[in-house]
């Protein structure tokens, strides 16, 4: 399982940060590389100072963020949200043609609320007809498409995704159902803005992306794994939580400066802390899920 760590878009120091721990996966949103006007995804990294091995990229269309803009605080018409739709959408299909040789993978701009089905799968094989060198994930959404509509997803695309945000048992079921019937396709999934960890021991995503490991900018809390388990403590757990542990943080490459930082309740020495404890438990789901087994042909990618 592929765990991208998502809000790497928030600037070029949480990339930094990322990289100083080992983290080789990330996730960003096209709205806020464009808000930002980063043309090339390459200026988000330093190059000298990544860690060894394959670097992974994913990048999100933005399309919910992008709805939420155009919405709050005024009523647009629908012909001026189709108007921005339109022309966003030829801004990130370009934005991506230009940077495919440096992503590992994009998520379509699954605006099918705005647009209807129709218009989305026309835009859906643009992609698909204009990128070539990377990987293209299609979103399928509950309340759009349905169940038949998954099952058509994984007839027509190699690579779905969907909500990783769940609220119940009933939720977890029919996701377990869902990529039940990806697997009989041969299809890989994605979970969308995964937070609930325990989930993944269960679940067969081929990919992830998850916020987690910014929690400690959010809400103060630590995100700890000890013995396979990952433990999310409140922050007013905080010494409790972090003090027993500093020879593990010092062993996953946390430096004496970080921890430094973390005895300080600093946000750098936290975030950095927190991204340990989730690249920490992605390792520990690879190594011991028996639930990724189907996606061993793709074992290079995990």
């Amino acid at each position: 399982m592929i765990v991208y760590f998502a809000g790497c878009d928030a600037g070029k120091q949480f990339v930094q940060a990322l990289a100083a721990v080992g983290v080789r996966n990330y996730f960003f949103s096209y709205y806020y590389l464009k808000e930002s006007g980063i043309k090339d995804i390459e200026t988000m990294f330093d190059t000298a100072k990544l860690p060894s091995g394959k670097i992974k990229i994913m990048v999100d269309s933005g399309a919910f963020t992008l709805l939420l803009k155009i919405w709050k605080g005024k009523k647009s018409s629908k012909a001026k949200v189709k108007e921005i739709g339109e022309q966003y959408f030829c801004d990130y299909a370009d934005w991506v043609v230009h940077n495919q040789k440096n992503l590992t993978s994009v998520v379509n701009l699954d605006l099918d609320t705005v647009f209807g089905e129709k218009v989305i799968t026309d835009w859906n094989m643009e992609l698909l007809k204009h990128v070539k060198d990377t990987e293209i994930c299609f979103v399928w959404h509950k309340y759009e498409h349905g169940l038949a509509g998954w099952r058509k997803f994984c007839k027509t695309y190699n690579y779905v995704g969907c909500s990783g945000v769940l609220s119940g048992r009933i939720e977890m079921g029919e996701l377990i159902a869902r990529i039940g019937i990806a697997k009989d396709y041969g299809v890989r999934v994605h979970g969308l803005g995964m937070t609930r960890f325990r989930m993944l021991d269960k679940t067969a995503f081929f990919s992830v992306d998850s916020t987690s490991w910014l929690s400690a900018l959010k809400f103060g809390s630590t995100h700890l794994t000890v013995k396979n388990n990952m433990y999310t403590y409140a922050k007013e757990m905080k010494t409790g939580a972090r003090l027993p542990y500093l020879r593990q943080f010092k062993e996953a490459g946390l430096t004496d400066e970080d921890i430094a930082l973390i005895r300080k309740d600093n946000w750098r020495g936290l975030m950095k802390l927190n991204a340990v404890g989730v690249k920490q438990k992605g390792e520990i789901i690879n190594k011991l899920g028996e639930y990724n087994q189907w996606y061993r042909r793709y074992e290079d990618g995990c």
